[in-house]
């Protein structure tokens, strides 16, 4: 990795390019294991912008090995300009539940309150949605009041409507939803 590192270095001028090396880095065996993974990042003496590549990237792969670790680690790192943790939290929340619904929602009942819990249960909930519209509402009614909350019943509803017009009815009813 480190030899790997020294060519993206030299060699890339291009960002578009440099992307794509930090990609193929973080999808390579060494990040495929978290301990392994996050002790070369740590180590290394990465630029702003390698970092800001890097932590683009991160969400390509976290499912591969222990996602709530990398959530945890990436949500204690440094802030990088030009990297939204959020994303790569939505991206790694969705896939996860998308593999294993029951230890995603495990893992988002034992984070503390907070912006990234009520961003991985936001995420949740939308993933779940279509699939599982009654456990997505409680796990949407989790989430304080405001207008991301709402956005939430409300595609839960939508995804009602397609399957089952009745139920949405009462579904927006139970949560006093205005349907269109």
């Amino acid at each position: 990795a480190d030899i790997f590192l020294a060519a993206i270095r030299d060699r890339t001028t291009d960002p578009a390019q440099r992307k794509s090396a930090f990609g193929g880095l973080v999808n390579s065996q060494l990040m495929m294991n978290f301990e392994a993974g996050t002790t070369w990042l740590e180590k290394s003496d990465f630029t702003e912008e390698e970092r800001k590549d890097l932590f683009s990237t991160l969400s390509d792969f976290a499912l591969r090995d222990q996602p709530g670790k990398w959530l945890e680690w990436i949500e204690n790192q440094e802030k990088v300009e030009g990297f939204n943790p959020s994303y790569a939290t939505k991206s790694i929340i969705e896939r996860w539940t998308m593999e294993n619904f029951a230890a995603t929602g495990e893992w988002i009942n034992t984070q503390p309150d907070g912006l990234q819990k009520n961003q991985a249960t936001q995420t949740y909930a939308e993933t779940l949605a279509p699939l599982e519209p009654e456990a997505a509402a409680d796990w949407a009614g989790t989430l304080p009041e405001g207008k991301e909350r709402t956005r939430i019943f409300e595609k839960i509803h939508r995804s009602l409507t397609e399957k089952d017009p009745a139920a949405a009815t009462a579904f927006a009813e139970k949560y006093s939803l205005k349907p269109e």
